[in-house]
């Protein structure tokens, strides 16, 4: 959870565009130490009434996520009284960890709270309508990136327990290799992970090298920064796959390596340039 936070903090390393000091102490919002709205705080929901105990909205932040090609920040989503839900976008603002100084932060950008307190009207006219689009782009990217891998699928290219690849013919491709690498070696080490980490090298028939693929052993760790090809003529392939708590599995089983061949051979770097339906060009 503190990783993720910090990954999210992270974005708001800048010149702050507040002057005000943030605070939320004993159940209060307190800017440059004047008490301006309620706030309950329990769990990742902030609940945000005026000082009368009004209750105005509820916020809490979605965290960013890497997932093949589709990459977001996070958001911050947003429910009125009646109901509806809005996502905003990260603002700027000062450095910090506490989850409802960047909600609050977000929220004085919107200007649902000034340095005058809770702005009902504003509320009220930001509420008037809903906007799940940050969301539904993340669904559609989800659903979008589901049907390439449906697709790539039914192209047939496979590993062998050899780490062989091979067409839907059974005809020798090329092949892979899976290693560990030290930490110095990957750009996937951090000081603050207890990480091992591994490359995926994948040869043509000729044994010559056409792509790498660094990771770590944690899913989660891959899926913050983001799977890549990394192909010998430069070019960079997003992708995703998971292997679970298994980096052990035979190559042929290996769910990491199977993504990456069928991307190399979808992007004609094994088996000749092909489209979807396997058609050699």
């Amino acid at each position: 959870m503190m990783k993720k936070l910090l990954l999210t903090a992270v974005l708001f390393v800048s010149i702050s565009a507040f002057s005000q000091e943030i605070k939320i102490k004993k159940g209060e919002l307190l800017l440059d130490n004047k008490a301006v709205a309620k706030v309950d705080d329990k769990g990742r929901i902030y609940k945000f009434s005026d000082m009368n105990g009004k209750l105005q909205f509820d916020a809490t932040i979605i965290n960013g996520r890497t997932i093949g090609t589709q990459s977001d920040n996070g958001w911050v989503e947003y429910t009125g009284t009646n109901g509806h839900v809005k996502e905003a976008g990260h603002t700027e603002g000062t450095f910090t960890l506490s989850m409802g100084k960047l909600i609050v932060q977000n929220a004085m950008a919107q200007g649902l709270i000034t340095k005058d307190g809770i702005d009902e009207a504003k509320v009220n006219e930001f509420f008037l309508t809903e906007d799940r689009s940050l969301s539904d782009a993340r669904k559609n990217g989800i659903a979008s990136q589901k049907t390439e891998a449906k697709n790539e699928d039914n192209l047939g290219v496979s590993i062998d327990f050899n780490g062989n690849i091979k067409n839907k013919n059974g005809e020798f491709l090329g092949f892979i290799t899976r290693a560990y690498i030290d930490a110095s070696q990957s750009q996937f080490s951090s000081t603050a992970m207890m990480d091992k980490y591994l490359e995926y090298r994948v040869f043509d028939m000729n044994k010559a090298l056409i792509a790498r693929l660094q990771c770590s052993d944690s899913d989660n760790t891959n899926e913050s920064k983001g799977l890549k090809i990394y192909t010998d003529d430069g070019k960079e392939i997003p992708m995703s796959a998971k292997n679970g708590m298994n980096f052990q599995k035979p190559l042929a089983v290996d769910k990491i390596a199977d993504r990456m061949i069928k991307k190399l051979f979808v992007n004609g770097y094994i088996g000749g340039n092909i489209n979807v339906s396997g058609a050699t060009n």
